[in-house]
C-alpha cells in the first residue's frame, strides 16, 4: 500500500445553507474542525442536478455526454416509455479502475449507478440504490463480502431507508424511525471498514441526508411555502429532523478523522446542494398546452385511471404487496408509469413535451420519436422560441420572473453519448420562493395535484436538489483554514483523487485536479501529471449494451425503491 490513504465521505444532498447554520450554533464540530483545518467552499454539481448523473460524473470525471447516464431511466421516444438502467450502462471507468491497474486497493461503498458491483482486487464494492437488494449474486464484490460485513457490524446492512413511502401514506414518526435505523447501520459499517478493512482510496456515500431533504424541508423551513400549512406540533416534532442527520453525519465524519493518518486526505462531498421543491416542474405540460406546443386530447388533463391506481398503490400498500402484484403482473409496471407520465397527450398535435418531473423538455422529433412532427431542420427555430418564452416565465403569486437560465442539451452535454439527455433544460432560480407559473390570461392556474408522479409530488416532496453542494478537505496537499468561493466542480473528484494516490491523470477526462485548493508548496513537489488517452481502454469497462439486463423481481425491487425515495412515481 501507498504511505498515504484517499477518504471521501459522500454526503448526499449536504448544502451549505444548513451547515453553515450548524457550524455557527457550535452543533458540528468535526465540520468545524474541517472548516478551520482544511479547505472548504461550494462545489458546482453537473448541470442537471440528477443524482444518478452526478455520482456518474463524480467517480469518472466525465460529463454525462461522455459516461451516458443522466437518470436511474432512460427514456425510449420511439414508444414514449421508460427503461430503468444501472451503473453497468456507463461508458467509461471508475477511478478505482486505474487505482487497481497500479496496484492499489479501493472499496466503493452505497454510491448510485455502481450496480453490478465490480471486482477489485483486495478491494470491495456494496452498490448503491440502484442495486436490487441484497439478494442478488451482483449487488457486492466480492460476493460474500456483505456477509462478512454483517457478522463484524453484528446487525444488518439497509440500503435506504424508503422515507417517502411513509411520507405519502401520511406517517411521518415512521419516516424518522426508518432514517434513524439506516443511519446507525451505516455508521456501523463505516467504522468498520475503517477498523478491520483497510484500503488505498474509500468512497463511503450516506445518502439517507438527500431522502430527508426532501421529505422534511417544509417542516424546517420558515421560508417554505407550505410552512404555513403546517401545526404547530409538527413543526416542533419534525423541523430538526434534517438538523439531526447532519449531526449524526457529524459524529461518522468524527469517528473517520480519528482514524486517518497524518500523510491521508480526506474529503466531504455532496453531489448537489438542497433548497425548496420548485412546483413548476409538474407544471410544465401544462404551461407548454396554454402556449400551443403540446395537445391534450378531450379531457387529457385529468388524472387517468391508471395514475390514479398508481398513486392509491404508492400510498396505500406494503413494499411486500408492491412486490406480490408485480409477480402476478410483471410487465405491468412500466406500461402504466409510461401511461401515467404522458396520459391525454395527442401526439400527431405535439412539438414539445416534459415527463412533469423535472425542468426538462423534449421536442417531438420527425424519426426519433414514435408520432414525431417536428422537422430536425426546423428545430433549431423552435428551441430559440421556446428559450425566449421559459426565460420570461414568472411566479404565480409575485409576477417575479422565476427562471435563471435554459440551456440546450449541445451547449452542457460533449460526447457521443448525448441521446438519452432532454433538449432543453430549464434551471430555476433559487434565489426566491417559487409558488408555481404564471399562465396567460384565459388559462387556470395549474393544478400541483395534475402530477401523475406521487414521488415528485409537492404535497409530498417539499425539498430539492439546487446546484450548489459543498466541498471540505483536510490533509497535507490542501490549504489550511482558506474558503473557496468558485472553481470546485463535481467533475474534478476523479482527478484529484487519482492525483492524491501518485497517479497520472486520463486526458480523456473533463474534470481537472483542483488546484485552486491545494496548498502551492504541496502542488510543487507532486505536480500533475497526464495519462495521454483520449479514450478509455476498452477491457477497462465492459460494453454497456450487452451487460447482463435487471431480472424482472431485480427490476421490481429497484422500481419500488426508487419510487420511496421520490425518483419516480
Amino acid at each position: 500500500m501507498p504511505q498515504s490513504r484517499t477518504y471521501i465521505l459522500g454526503a448526499d444532498g449536504a448544502t451549505w445553507s444548513v451547515l453553515s447554520r450548524l457550524l455557527r450554533d457550535g452543533k458540528v464540530p468535526h465540520f468545524q474542525r474541517l472548516v478551520d483545518e482544511g479547505v472548504y467552499g461550494p462545489l458546482e454539481s453537473v448541470e442537471n442536478m440528477r443524482s444518478a448523473s452526478a455520482w456518474t460524473s463524480m467517480f469518472t470525471g466525465c460529463n454525462p455526454g461522455k459516461h451516458g447516464i443522466y437518470e436511474f431511466y432512460e427514456f425510449l421516444p420511439q414508444t414514449y416509455s421508460l427503461k430503468y438502467i444501472h451503473g453497468g450502462y456507463k461508458h467509461v471507468p471508475g477511478f478505482w479502475t486505474y487505482l487497481e491497474q497500479a496496484g492499489q486497493t479501493a472499496g466503493v461503498i452505497n454510491t448510485p449507478m455502481t450496480y453490478p458491483a465490480e471486482p477489485i482486487k483486495g478491494g470491495y464494492v456494496i452498490a448503491g440504490l440502484d442495486g436490487p437488494g441484497k439478494a442478488s449474486p451482483r449487488f457486492c464484490s466480492p460476493g460474500d463480502f456483505i456477509d462478512k460485513l454483517e457478522t463484524k457490524m453484528g446487525c444488518e446492512y439497509v440500503i435506504e431507508p424508503g422515507l417517502t413511502g411513509a411520507i405519502a401514506r401520511g406517517k411521518p414518526e415512521e419516516a424518522v424511525e426508518l432514517l434513524e435505523e439506516e443511519l446507525e447501520s451505516k455508521h456501523k459499517s463505516l467504522v468498520t471498514m475503517l477498523d478491520s478493512m483497510p484500503v488505498d482510496c474509500l468512497l463511503f456515500v450516506f445518502r439517507s441526508l438527500d431522502a430527508a431533504q426532501h421529505c422534511f424541508w417544509k417542516w424546517m423551513d420558515p421560508t417554505h411555502p407550505k410552512h404555513a400549512q403546517c401545526s404547530k406540533e409538527e413543526i416542533e416534532r419534525f423541523g430538526g429532523v434534517i438538523d439531526s442527520v447532519y449531526i449524526k453525519l457529524d459524529a461518522a465524519l468524527g469517528d473517520m478523522l480519528d482514524r486517518i493518518g497524518p500523510d491521508d486526505h480526506l474529503m466531504v462531498i455532496s453531489d448537489h446542494g438542497f433548497g425548496h421543491k420548485c412546483p413548476v416542474s409538474s407544471q410544465l405540460n401544462q404551461w407548454l398546452a396554454a402556449h400551443r406546443y403540446l395537445v391534450y386530447e378531450e379531457g387529457g388533463t385529468k388524472p387517468n385511471a391508471v395514475s390514479k391506481a398508481l398513486k392509491f398503490v404508492a400510498s396505500h400498500t406494503s413494499r411486500g404487496t408492491k412486490e406480490k402484484l408485480a409477480r402476478l403482473m410483471p410487465g405491468v409496471r412500466n406500461w402504466a408509469q409510461s401511461k401515467a407520465l404522458f396520459s391525454g397527450v395527442d401526439w400527431s398535435k405535439t412539438r414539445v413535451y416534459s415527463d412533469a418531473q423535472f425542468p426538462r423538455l423534449r421536442l417531438n422529433i420527425k424519426g426519433r420519436e414514435g408520432e414525431g412532427i417536428v422537422d430536425q431542420a426546423d428545430a433549431p427555430k423552435l428551441m430559440d422560441e421556446l428559450r425566449g418564452k421559459l426565460k420570461a416565465m414568472r411566479d404565480s403569486v409575485s409576477g417575479e420572473p422565476i427562471v435563471r437560465d435554459v440551456f440546450f442539451s449541445s451547449e452542457i452535454y460533449k460526447g457521443t453519448h448525448t441521446g438519452p439527455g432532454e433538449d432543453i433544460l430549464v434551471r430555476w432560480r433559487e434565489d426566491i420562493v417559487i409558488h408555481g407559473v404564471q399562465m396567460p390570461k384565459g388559462y387556470e392556474a395549474p393544478q400541483e395535484e395534475l402530477s401523475v408522479m406521487p414521488g415528485e409530488d409537492p404535497r409530498v416532496i417539499s425539498g430539492d436538489h439546487q446546484i450548489h453542494g459543498i466541498f471540505l478537505g483536510i490533509g497535507p496537499a490542501f490549504r489550511k483554514g482558506e474558503r473557496i468561493g468558485e472553481g470546485l466542480r463535481l467533475l474534478d473528484m476523479t482527478p484529484t483523487i487519482l492525483h492524491l494516490q501518485d497517479q497520472k491523470i486520463p486526458s480523456h477526462m473533463d474534470g481537472r485536479v483542483m488546484k485552486v485548493a491545494m496548498n502551492p508548496g504541496w502542488l510543487a513537489d507532486h505536480p500533475v501529471r497526464v495519462l495521454d488517452d483520449e479514450s478509455p481502454p476498452s477491457d477497462a469497462c465492459p460494453p454497456p449494451r450487452q451487460q447482463t439486463e435487471y431480472s424482472e423481481q431485480e427490476q421490481k425491487v429497484l422500481e419500488d425503491r426508487l419510487r420511496s425515495l421520490g425518483y419516480i412515481e
